[in-house]
């Protein structure tokens, strides 16, 4: 509780420190002047991406586990509001006890199934990274240094997703510092993530599906963020907004402040320095925290049931 009290108020004082020359008033006029229709077509496109991850997930659990779409959907949602309390996304690796109370997996196999899940993301943003760059040629050294962290960042990705071996190797090494308790969990993690590649790759076309569609889909997260930036009345090409938008998202997965307050909105303003007015730079690091937070509470109507298996089972992992 004290680590969450103290990530709440180091992103407020990030907040204050990046925004103390702003006024409020002046965010306000931000939203009293937006364009309402591309705001609204913004707020529509969260249908599609909860439906479109859903679907992604159902697609890798094995079929003689599979989940419906709905229940799927509801997952999704779940995990999206211990998003807003746990670090890094950490709220999508507790899908992993959902789907074991819900589809029967193994609990090992299907937090190797999640931890693939979230390579696949990891890559799709890398991806957007290193294509946006290539469209904005900027000469700036900064800029420079990140289009080689995205293309690092792909590489490393399109590695742990394509190849079991760095997993494994990282898990071994792991096993090697750890107690004898968590070794013997991590060595059934090994023996799970083995698994999963062995079932992943029966189906020659799986892992290329769930690539394209995670590409899909952080294609169409980051047209939403756009969406929002031309409704705050500002001029961003897109291949320019999805590669700086991409880090921003980064940024905001760093676990330091609560759901990414701060550390996403000070990458906001810095790398969209010569687009955004500062009043505009906070009007979108709002916007994009409420990206986070709809679904969060949408997902509070099915959290209950879930968080009642994680409670009673938590003892349990692996």
């Amino acid at each position: 509780m004290f680590r969450k009290i103290l990530s709440i108020i180091l992103g407020l004082s990030i907040l204050a420190l990046l925004y103390r020359h702003v006024r409020l008033g002046d965010i306000h006029q931000v939203f009293i002047g937006a364009d309402w229709t591309f705001m609204s077509f913004g707020m529509v496109i969260f249908v599609p991406l909860i439906l479109l991850t859903a679907w992604r997930l159902v697609q890798l659990v094995p079929a003689e586990h599979r989940i419906d779409l709905g229940e799927g959907s509801k997952l999704i949602l779940a995990a999206s509001t211990l998003n807003m309390i746990l670090p890094s996304k950490m709220g999508d690796l507790a899908k992993a006890y959902f789907l074991t109370d819900k589809s029967n997996l193994p609990i090992s196999f299907a937090f190797s199934l999640v931890v693939f899940e979230r390579f696949c993301d990891l890559f799709a943003i890398f991806f957007c990274c290193t294509i946006g760059l290539l469209f904005y040629r900027c000469n700036h050294p900064f800029f420079q240094i990140l289009s080689w962290l995205a293309i690092s960042g792909l590489l490393v990705t399109a590695l742990l997703i394509l190849s079991k071996t760095p997993t494994l190797a990282l898990l071994n090494f792991c096993s090697m510092l750890l107690p004898h308790n968590l070794s013997m969990k991590i060595a059934r993690l090994a023996s799970s993530w083995r698994e999963l590649h062995t079932y992943l790759w029966c189906e020659p076309l799986l892992v290329p599906k769930i690539i394209l569609v995670s590409i899909g889909l952080w294609g169409l997260h980051l047209f939403q963020i756009w969406l929002f930036i031309l409704a705050l009345n500002a001029s961003v090409p897109f291949s320019v907004s999805i590669s700086l938008t991409s880090f921003s998202i980064l940024a905001g997965l760093l676990p330091l402040t609560f759901a990414g307050v701060g550390t996403r909105d000070a990458a906001i303003l810095l790398l969209f320095k010569g687009f955004l007015s500062p009043p505009t730079a906070a009007a979108l690091g709002l916007m994009c925290t409420l990206r986070y937070l709809l679904p969060a509470v949408a997902g509070i109507p099915f959290l209950g049931r879930y968080v009642v298996y994680f409670g009673r089972d938590k003892g349990q992992l692996l």
